[in-house]
C-alpha cells in the first residue's frame, strides 16, 4: 500500500483521467496482493468522493500523457515525473 498517500489526493470518478490514474498507480505495486487491495481502496474513496472540477481532470489527463512518469519513477521517489511535488 506504498502508493496510496498518492491515491488519495487523487480526484476519482468514475471513467474520469484522475480514476485511470489512480488504477495506473496501484498497477505499480510489486504483488497481485498489493494491486488488488490499491484498487479495492480506490473503490472504496470513490463511493465517497466526487469531483468534476475541470482543473483536476485536465491535471490528471496531463499525468498519464506524460511518458515520464512510469513505475519505476513512482518505485523511486521520483515523483517530480508524475507531478506529485
Amino acid at each position: 500500500m506504498r502508493f496510496v498517500w498518492i491515491i488519495a489526493l487523487l480526484s476519482i470518478t468514475a471513467c474520469s483521467p484522475c480514476k485511470k490514474l489512480a488504477e495506473k498507480i496501484c498497477d505499480c505495486e510489486k504483488s497481485q496482493s498489493a494491486r488488488n487491495t490499491c484498487k479495492k481502496s480506490l473503490d472504496l474513496k470513490g463511493q465517497h468522493k466526487s469531483f468534476s472540477k475541470a482543473e483536476d481532470t485536465g491535471r490528471c489527463q496531463a499525468v498519464l500523457d506524460d511518458p515520464d512518469c512510469t513505475c519505476d519513477a513512482i518505485r523511486l521517489n521520483q515523483y517530480e515525473k508524475c507531478w506529485f511535488t
